[in-house]
């Protein structure tokens, strides 16, 4: 209970308590209030236009919206209400309902006499006081040179009152009774009536209106800044003045309430940011400007009503086109480069599953990562709806073995190496720069107009490693054709059967026009000689070698053809280690072959008879040695028997009394005689060189390998 000083008289103790409990012990409060505008100045018929102050420049009339006001300019300061504290509150007329929704606190003002001039005492009000929570919004009367108060009534509910009529209440802090207070129930929420000033004031009837935001395909656009605007006359020409803001929601939906009768304007203000939307660029489509409507009083609800009935009102639309902003897309192939060149040539082939990744660089100039792709079946990767300006690049991901050529794996940049970049539209290409450098693209996209620019031809190229295999004569280093080599993992345990593109990898023959493997990876590979007939390797069968990626190797074999003859002599007596068959197949090309296998027989026979004929018989004799030595070659191509471990084969060479001499070219010579008449002198030295090989038992070569 708040306690209060009371004059006793002759009443007893008992009475002077009961009576403090019961009634205020102020007097009964004098002088007067008013309700005015927001700047003070008298509203007719207290008629207001609307109940709370607009949320845009709240202290600027018009609206009529209803202040407290301890003295409006029409009236002399001596009719104010006495020095001090006061609550205020709002009712319906009857005082029943309570309009006023916040804390009674927040609704505390002083009233007090101050001297403005010398001798001259003016009375002020002052708003918000120290401890006011949530104040209402107060303006200055400008009716006085000295600066006084006037107040909200706002925050309050609508009246009840059909007449759309308000009281306000004022009482002196004193005087107000809290609800634990004794008589509070007989009071109006507080307020005695009799140690109370009031004043009624009238709302007009209020509208509400909405309308909403799309773009063009009809979605709606949140954010927007929407203005309302009362059209008043200016020197005879409307004027919109504006009077509130607001956001479109996420429906795109914005909306005004208690709107009086009146003419107004709503209008979309795209350059405004307030709403977090960013719409400066958007095209305006419709309407071409503001959309005006007037509330009526059936808009309000008619005359004697307070509240607009059913639902707002639907005003219109506002219709935008969001800009399309400058997009990019960046296409290029990814190709196996044949010739090393970087660039891609007609006949390269695309490679697909390659990685080939994005990055954008920042405000603070550091790359980051946007996405990655992989190529496809032809070879082609795409990145879209990019947008401009920014600058990109573009990398592959390295795969282990192969050698990156292009674009220009050099740290130098390069502008568009190989001169195929391509720009559609034409018109975008000045705004437009590829430079290659460390095997990216750095693309920087200016700030073009198309809606929509195409970068073509930003291609990557690679490049596989080639091994190739040749075989020579340990003595002539001549090629070796017919030897067959195959490929093999280091260790030389798991043949290589595919290459890096999937092809089956096959052996290799020497002197088949393609000795190398290609499309391989770099790595490090084992190299193995398939062993021939009459021939000796000089070194391991088996070599390793390491193909840089992107490189070429060629490893080389050497071999030995030892000169191990067979004499006529040995010949001669063929029967002692051949049957009439395998004797026949040694026999196929050489000089007995001369029919069926029994006449080949017999003219090997006749030739062999005479071997070791005397001198005078040189022919007889070079007919001997031809044929051993043909036959001993044919022996070294087969698997016959051979007990003498004869061997020679068509590269054979060795020093013939002091002459060097290849067996191929002696039985050439040897034929060449046979054909044609030769002398005593070449019969005796070609003779000489088919004996020589014949008769020559080599065991260790007789050169090394250059």
């Amino acid at each position: 209970m708040r306690m209060r000083i009371c004059a006793a008289g002759l009443i007893g103790l008992a009475a002077v308590m009961m009576l403090c409990a019961v009634t205020p012990a102020e007097a009964h409060l004098k002088g007067a209030i008013w309700t005015t505008a927001a700047d003070g100045a008298k509203v007719n018929a207290n008629l207001y236009d609307q109940k709370c102050p607009p949320e845009v420049d709240p202290c600027v009339v018009p609206p009529l919206v209803p202040f407290l006001n301890g003295g409006p300019s029409f009236a002399s300061p001596s009719r104010w209400v006495p020095d001090g504290e006061y609550y205020f509150q709002v009712t319906d007329p009857s005082g029943k309902v309570l309009l006023s929704t916040d804390d009674i606190e927040a609704r505390r003002f002083l009233v007090e006499q101050i001297e403005v001039d010398p001798g001259v005492w003016v009375k002020v009000t002052t708003y918000p006081l120290g401890g006011n929570p949530a104040p209402h919004i107060a303006c200055d009367d400008e009716g006085y040179t000295w600066v006084t108060k006037t107040i909200a009534l706002c925050p309050m509910d609508d009246t009840p009152n059909n007449g759309g009529v308000y009281k306000l209440w004022i009482t002196r802090v004193g005087d107000y009774l809290y609800p634990e207070d004794d008589g509070y129930e007989g009071s109006r929420f507080g307020f005695v009536p009799a140690y109370c000033k009031t004043d009624n004031f009238k709302v007009k009837g209020l509208a509400s209106i909405w309308g909403d935001k799309v773009d063009d395909l009809g979605d709606p656009v949140e954010g927007v800044c929407i203005i309302l605007y009362e059209v008043k006359k200016v020197r005879g020409q409307e004027t919109l003045v504006e009077i509130d803001r607001t956001c479109t929601d996420g429906n795109g939906e914005f909306s005004f309430t208690e709107l009086p009768v009146g003419k107004y304007a709503v209008d979309e203000d795209l350059a405004c940011t307030d709403c977090g939307g960013d719409f400066a660029d958007w095209e305006r489509l419709s309407p071409a400007g503001p959309i005006s409507f007037n509330i009526t009083k059936a808009d309000t609800g008619g005359k004697g009503k307070n509240a607009a009935p059913g639902e707002p009102i639907y005003i219109g639309q506002f219709v935008n086109h969001e800009p399309i902003p400058p997009e990019a897309t960046l296409r290029g192939l990814k190709f196996l480069d044949l010739d090393g060149d970087g660039c891609l040539d007609a006949e390269e082939t695309p490679l697909e599953g390659w990685e080939i990744c994005l990055w954008e660089k920042d405000g603070n100039g550091s790359w980051t990562l946007v996405s990655c792709v992989d190529t496809d079946a032809n070879g082609a990767y795409s990145f879209d709806e990019l947008v401009a300006p920014m600058t990109y690049r573009l990398c592959e991901t390295p795969e282990a073995g192969w050698l990156q050529t292009g674009p220009n794996p050099g740290p130098v940049e390069q502008e568009n190496p190989c001169g195929d970049i391509d720009v559609l539209p034409v018109a975008s290409a000045p705004d437009v720069l590829a430079i290659a450098v460390d095997g990216c693209w750095v693309v920087n996209l200016g700030d073009f107009d198309e809606p929509e620019t195409v970068i073509t031809n930003l291609n990557f190229g690679n490049v596989l490693a080639e091994l190739c295999v040749e075989k020579r004569d340990a003595c002539t280093d001549e090629p070796i054709d017919g030897v067959e080599f195959t490929l093999w993992d280091c260790a030389c345990t798991t043949q290589v059967t595919e290459d890096a593109l999937g092809n089956s990898i096959a052996p290799i023959v020497t002197g088949g026009g393609d000795d190398c493997w290609d499309n391989l990876l770099g790595g490090d590979y084992c190299v193995v000689e398939t062993p021939e007939p009459g021939w000796i390797a000089v070194g391991p069968t088996q070599r390793c070698v390491t193909v840089d990626a992107g490189g070429t190797a060629t490893v080389t074999f050497y071999n030995w053809a030892p000169s191990m003859g067979l004499t006529p002599g040995y010949w001669k007596n063929w029967r002692n280690h051949y049957t009439d068959a395998q004797f026949c197949e040694l026999l196929q090309g050489t000089i007995a072959d001369v029919g069926d296998c029994t006449a080949d027989i017999a003219a090997a026979d006749l030739i062999f008879e005479h071997w070791d004929a005397s001198p005078g018989d040189e022919l007889t004799i070079v007919k001997a040695f031809l044929l051993a030595n043909q036959l001993t070659l044919n022996l070294t191509q087969t698997t016959l028997p051979n007990p003498s471990e004869g061997s020679l084969v068509p590269g054979s060479s060795i020093e013939c009394l002091g002459t060097p001499i290849v067996l191929g070219d002696v039985i050439e010579a040897a034929l060449a005689c046979l054909g044609d008449s030769c002398s005593r002198d070449d019969l005796l030295m070609i003779k000489n060189w088919l004996a020589c090989f014949a008769e020559s038992r080599l065991s260790t070569p007789p050169c090394l390998p250059s």
